[in-house]
């Protein structure tokens, strides 16, 4: 009955994430690979799962999902919601994984563990790039949509795109002054390069958490710790993201970006 319970407040709380995003023009970053762990994780809960696929989940969820926790600053804090939003997709996986574990689960081997999260990772980046760039294609004609590959193209602040994109620039990739263009399959599968890097290298802490319990508590612990600590200091939540580099003066998104 709990895990019911925990699926339909998931299911809510999406509903209502979704719903606030939409007015901003963010809703598309709704489909990203961390909620698609988060769908796993419920399913995990709610049906019996092969220990290897319990593995390669928790992996998922104490991996690249709680990296993208600390990589976007997000924060545990009551005051506001739209905060607490945030932290419950990229924090609570890998608390109810935690639960769920098994024994047996935690003595499956690295290298199938690794191969079924990998595996999963890339069912999400073919279905999104197809879903996102070619079937609603059309929508992203519009530079105000935002993905987020567009969030990282267009922030000026970003010193992981900064050092990429030089490096690219001293091997040829881009030109010396080429500015990335977030429509071309070139920027998007730079992106996705990235995508496939930052996976595999927060999947080896995933991985340790999901064979050694003592582990993933200690990681759960320190990563709750810190977003407390960051959302006891939290500014309300600003939705809007930085506005990409040509939006002219009168866009809405350049009027009251920060």
């Amino acid at each position: 009955m709990l895990y019911i319970l925990y699926a339909l407040a998931m299911v809510v709380v999406y509903a209502a994430k979704m719903r606030y995003h939409s007015q901003w023009k963010t809703q598309w970053t709704m489909l990203d690979y961390c909620y698609t762990i988060n769908v796993l994780v419920i399913h995990w809960a709610l049906f019996d799962v092969d220990p290897s696929i319990a593995a390669a989940i928790t992996a998922s969820a104490t991996g690249p999902v709680l990296g993208g926790a600390l990589i976007y600053d997000m924060k545990l804090s009551l005051r506001y919601p739209v905060h607490t939003s945030n932290w419950v997709f990229h924090v609570l996986p890998g608390i109810v994984c935690s639960i769920l574990m098994t024994p047996a689960a935690r003595e499956t081997p690295y290298a199938t563990s690794l191969g079924l999260a990998m595996l999963w990772y890339f069912i999400w980046q073919v279905c999104y790039a197809v879903g996102v760039y070619i079937i609603f294609g059309s929508f992203f004609s519009d530079p105000e949509q935002m993905t987020s590959q567009r969030f990282w193209y267009y922030s000026d602040q970003d010193p992981i795109a900064e050092l990429v994109f030089s490096q690219l620039r001293k091997i040829g990739v881009y030109g010396p002054k080429e500015a990335p263009d977030d429509t071309t399959w070139k920027a998007r599968f730079t992106f996705f390069g990235l995508q496939i890097v930052f996976t595999l290298l927060t999947l080896q802490l995933g991985l340790f958490c999901a064979k050694f319990g003592w582990g993933h508590a200690a990681v759960l612990v320190a990563t709750v710790g810190l977003t407390a600590y960051k959302g006891y200091h939290a500014e309300p939540y600003n939705p809007i993201p930085p506005p990409p580099p040509h939006l002219n003066d009168k866009s809405p998104r350049k009027k009251w970006c920060y």
